[in-house]
């Protein structure tokens, strides 16, 4: 007998989330307030049969070291493509001026429409 027979759907796919030991197709990094929003999100791509760790970046923070939040995250990236194989990540919050933000970007320099060098928030540097 499956000794997790009876467990909602929705509580086995929080039982994944957490489980860092399994390699994840997709990595969805948030703030740690929203890491309960997020979850109907990973149950629906798991239905789909991609396997998802949702990843605060608190928790990255505490894993990673880089200079400052942008770097930590894109080491996190890095990690999780280079040694686990994961396929897709998700930034799951807004970015705002200065490097605040639940997933702060790191701006490039671009000509706007009008021909002036405009700050433009990316996620190419992830």
């Amino acid at each position: 007998m499956n000794p997790l027979t009876g467990f909602s759907q929705y509580l086995l796919a929080s039982l994944i989330l957490v489980s860092p030991m399994i390699a994840k197709d997709v990595i969805l990094i948030t703030s740690l307030d929203l890491v309960d929003s997020w979850k109907p999100f990973a149950v629906w791509k798991e239905k789909l049969g991609k396997s998802v760790e949702i990843i605060s970046t608190d928790a990255i923070s505490e894993k990673h070291k880089g200079t400052d939040i942008q770097e930590t995250i894109r080491l996190c990236v890095r990690d999780h493509i280079d040694n686990n194989g994961t396929k897709w990540i998700i930034l799951g919050g807004d970015s705002l001026p200065g490097g605040k933000g639940i997933v702060p970007d790191r701006d490039t320099q671009h000509r706007n429409m009008w021909g002036e060098k405009d700050d433009i928030p990316t996620d190419i540097y992830f």
